[in-house]
């Protein structure tokens, strides 16, 4: 079946697009992510030239006549037709087929006199998501023909689009043809920043899963878990504050009903007896609110302070389906979820509970700053309404609570994330989720993920791996290294500043696991996530220096120390240590070097130690070293200079392991040792 939409009935129009070369633009830059993904040996994004072709595919999911795009927000369509021309309409086909495949939402027509500067001259929005297969072609037409030489036609891809023609309509003849109307920049809103008023002053969410689990303890998270959170804990003793906000996030599983809080897909929904369950966890006397009452009282009392911690309390998601929900109004008759109107009853009734606990509750050092919004996508294909659902459940909710604050999470490039503003949430987070997807997402994606949000105006979350892959000595190193890169690219792009929420597993989550964890990179973990949270933290290249040193004629392995003045975890450096007249050994903390002269050598030496970064940052440091001075010997310290070896290195590698062993440069290094012997002669003349 084809339905068409058909309005490029303007005198003489034709399809200028047939058989015209094109190019292929992206919503989003997705060159480290969505565009590396393959399925069963399937490449997206591949073109061939069939946009244009005037040849149309079945509706057939595996017709090879379509460009088969995959996620990246968007595609534009660019053509160049080497003049103006009259351009009065625009199209595309596209095959709906459902299990990820769905027609796009929208199709815009952007126009150029220049190539530089477009100008969106109509958008259309499609029929919406269909629920049999289907073909569908649209040809809108714009308000008035333009002038322009070149186009570009928008069309928009949420999940997967299959499409097989896209078209330009118009003339060669551009009489009567308007000028396009006046370009304007586009406003780049930037990162969402902490602490503003539109959020409340929220600035750093711990998200800490709790509710319902099969192993119960997992979700019931106690005053004694939930302290490292909302205090930096050292030896023992609060030294400060930590994250501001507490996120209460239902554990993603199966409920009593066999239903879940949000959606999964062949999940059904819960019903009102699993949110009750939810609630009742959430409101237990022992755990979750009633625990993070008494660890913020704990933490307050400590640094003699009175400031309350923010609470977000979950919206679970009212899946639209045909089982009764159950009976919220006490009239005795179940209640539904087929429509946005009953789904926005249910959220009702359940924000209403749970603010009338909250307040009789009477919590002494925490306050209900508002909702974290469960759903990470806002889609057509989850209802038919989902749009009127979610702004309507939004409105709702700010009437029962007023002052509350409402945030979107959505993951990377979901349906819906660049139109939050729109539904009404007060603002928006996304996922990365580079720590979930490294079979095909890489780390620089973390770049192109910070000009996305500061585009669209979102703040970020912050992912580290789930609790149990920190159980062993290679994962540990693994996981931590990605979870740092998190770090590193916000300090480099500024994404530090926005407003963040962090996520990291149940139970009660892998913060508290590098807080609790006896392995010294586990603990450097939890100081650089304080450290991150307080915008102190430092992971470029650091300063490093070393004192001028001398060394007796023939000692051997004399222990030269480097100071550094970063946050970079030093045993994880990759690290190489040379000198002109002797041998170096670089001990596993790549703090301390073993320097042994040249047998019988007297004279001035230089050990250049270099490093790179775990982010391929490089650095080094030059140590000047005296060989031969009697006058001033120098001792090595009590017991073996190399005694730091014997304890095994925290990636589970024999600690003595050969970071850097180097022999004297060889004869042939002219440039090197002339550049040496230069630098010497400057250090005499002074």
């Amino acid at each position: 079946m084809i339905s068409s939409f058909d309005t490029r009935a303007a005198e003489g129009a034709r399809n200028l697009a047939k058989d015209m070369p094109y190019t292929v633009e992206f919503g989003a830059p997705t060159e480290y992510s969505y565009r590396n993904y393959t399925e069963n040996g399937t490449a997206f994004d591949v073109d061939d030239g069939c946009l244009t072709d005037g040849k149309y595919a079945a509706a057939d999911v595996k017709d090879a006549r379509y460009y088969k795009a995959f996620r990246s927000v968007s595609r534009l369509i660019c053509f160049d037709f080497g003049k103006e021309v009259c351009i009065s309409g625009y199209g595309g086909s596209f095959l709906h087929y459902g299990s990820g495949i769905y027609e796009p939402a929208y199709l815009k027509l952007w126009l150029s006199a220049d190539g530089e500067h477009y100008v969106c001259v109509h958008e259309y929005r499609t029929g919406g998501y269909s629920a049999e297969p289907v073909k569908r072609e649209y040809s809108p037409q714009t308000e008035v023909p333009y002038r322009a030489r070149y186009a570009k036609v928008e069309f928009e891809c949420g999940v997967f689009v299959w499409c097989d023609e896209i078209t330009v309509f118009g003339s060669e003849n551009t009489a009567g043809a308007s000028d396009l109307p006046a370009y304007s920049a586009p406003e780049i809103p930037g990162y969402l920043l902490q602490g503003s008023e539109e959020l409340g002053g929220i600035s750093s969410i711990i998200k800490i899963y709790d509710g319902y689990y099969a192993d119960q303890a997992v979700a019931d998270n106690t005053a004694d878990e939930l302290l490292p959170y909302i205090a930096y804990v050292q030896k023992g003793e609060i030294a400060d504050t930590m994250f501001d906000t507490v996120a209460f996030v239902p554990c993603h599983t199966d409920y009593p009903s066999g239903g879940r809080l949000t959606k999964t897909s062949g999940k059904p929904g819960a019903v009102m007896s699993d949110w009750e369950l939810y609630i009742s966890r959430t409101f237990h006397t022992q755990y979750n609110l009633a625990a993070l009452d008494q660890a913020a009282a704990r933490r307050n009392a400590a640094l003699g302070i009175s400031g309350k911690v923010k609470v977000l309390l979950t919206i679970p998601y009212p899946l639209a389906q045909e089982k009764a929900f159950g009976d919220i109004d006490g009239d005795g008759e179940a209640e539904y979820t087929r429509t946005a109107a009953e789904r926005i009853e249910a959220v009702k009734w359940y924000v209403q509970k749970v603010c009338s606990l909250f307040d009789r509750a009477n919590y002494q050092n925490t306050e209900l700053a508002g909702f974290y919004w469960y759903r990470e996508e806002i889609a057509g294909y989850d209802s038919p309404d989902e749009y009127e659902f979610t702004s309507g459940a939004i409105d709702a909710i700010r009437k029962i609570r007023p002052s509350a604050k409402i945030i979107y999470d959505p993951f990377y490039l979901s349906v819906g994330f660049d139109k939050w503003r729109e539904y009404g949430f007060d603002g928006a987070v996304m996922q990365p989720n580079l720590v979930f997807r490294l079979e095909y997402v890489k780390t620089p994606m973390l770049g192109e993920f910070a000009q996305t949000i500061a585009q669209y105006g979102l703040g970020v979350e912050i992912e580290t791996a789930e609790p149990h892959n920190f159980r062993t000595a290679e994962n540990i190193k693994k996981y931590g290294e990605i979870y740092e890169n998190y770090l590193y690219y916000g300090l480099k792009t500024g994404y530090v500043n926005a407003v963040q929420t962090f996520y990291q597993g149940a139970g009660p989550g892998t913060i508290y696991s590098f807080y609790s964890s006896d392995d010294p990179y586990m603990k450097y973990l939890y100081t650089l996530t304080y450290r991150y949270i307080k915008k102190q933290a430092e992971l470029s290249a650091p300063k490093v220096t070393a004192e001028d040193v001398r060394v007796e004629k023939n000692k051997k392995r004399v222990p030269v120390d480097l100071e550094f003045s970063g946050d970079l975890y030093t045993p994880h450096l990759s690290a190489t240590a040379t000198a002109l007249h002797g041998k170096c050994q670089l001990l596993a903390s790549n703090l301390r070097v073993l320097y042994t002269p040249e047998t019988d050598y007297e004279g001035e030496d230089i050990i250049t130690v270099e490093f790179t970064s775990k982010f391929g940052e490089k650095f080094s440091c030059a140590v000047n070293v005296t060989v031969g001075d009697p006058s001033a010997e120098t001792s090595a310290p009590a017991g073996d200079p190399s005694a730091e070896q014997s304890a095994p290195a925290p990636d589970g590698q024999p600690s003595e392991f050969p970071l850097g062993v180097a022999l004297a440069l060889a004869a042939g290094a002219v440039a090197a040792i002339t550049a040496a012997a230069l630098y010497l002669r400057k250090k005499r003349k002074k």
